[in-house]
């Protein structure tokens, strides 16, 4: 009798998530969804990193969100070898207007 493994080859997506100079950015949620799973929510760790195990090939896409940063969205083609990704945030573009009022001459 043949025994099914649906996890048989089943990989990791693991990463960084840095700043724009390179630093790591801790507690950004880490979204992985895709392939027909389960979406799967992480936050990146004091040194900047997640890791998600035993997932099928497939593809993937990896979404990450962290307070004064833009949200970041990366497909990842999953085999049946373990990805290492390294995703970079921008800075939010803060809009600031100033209005100054005063008398008219």
């Amino acid at each position: 009798m043949a025994v099914m493994c649906p996890f048989l080859g089943a990989a990791t997506i693991s990463g960084t998530v840095r700043d724009p100079s390179g630093a790591v950015v801790s507690g950004a949620a880490v979204g992985i969804s895709g392939n027909g799973q389960t979406p799967i929510v992480l936050t990146s760790d004091a040194r900047g990193t997640f890791a998600s195990a035993d997932l099928p090939a497939g593809t993937y896409a990896v979404k990450v969100r962290r307070d004064g940063f833009e949200e970041l969205s990366k497909a990842i083609d999953l085999g049946t070898t373990s990805a290492v990704i390294e995703l970079k945030l921008s800075l939010l573009a803060r809009r600031q207007e100033v209005t100054v009022v005063g008398p008219c001459s």
